[in-house]
């Protein structure tokens, strides 16, 4: 015999691998909180807009007169631009509308044409009309009466 039955054969001692854990990043769609504030932001513009329309009904007859004066320089252009009113395109409920829809959408109290009809009778020798954009700008415009 050789000598090597007799000799415990001696391993080396146990090694531990730590390997990281690496969990990949799941991307989040959307949060509750993003939500949540984007929905604030876009109730604020609506109530910015509908602000906005309503100056229509209560009209700042100083303001007014300085468009109607200012179209007067124009030497009397005619469809002037007295009013331009940029609205948003979104809307808390998600759907999607045209301009004179979502000025519907907003609940504005007013009939358009009514309004500015009522303007227009306290501007003799002038026509107003409105208009709106595909990109949600409505527009008061003031002709001469033919």
């Amino acid at each position: 015999m050789d000598g090597s039955e007799d000799t415990p054969l001696v391993l080396p001692p146990a090694m531990t691998v730590q390997i990281p854990l690496v969990v990949p990043q799941i991307p989040v769609i959307v949060s509750l909180d993003e939500l949540l504030e984007t929905r604030n932001a876009i109730l604020a513009l609506e109530e910015k807009d509908r602000k906005q329309l309503m100056a229509l009904v209560n009209i700042d007859e100083t303001q007014l007169r300085e468009k109607l004066y200012e179209w007067a320089a124009s030497d009397f252009v005619d469809s002037y631009v007295l009013y331009e009113i940029q609205l948003s395109s979104k809307c808390s409920d998600g759907v999607c509308r045209g301009c004179i829809e979502y000025i519907i959408y907003l609940g504005t109290t007013f009939d358009l044409a009514s309004t500015i009809h009522s303007i227009q009778q306290r501007l003799p020798g002038m026509t107003l009309s409105y208009s709106y954009t595909t990109d949600y700008k409505f527009r008061v415009h003031v002709s001469k009466t033919n």
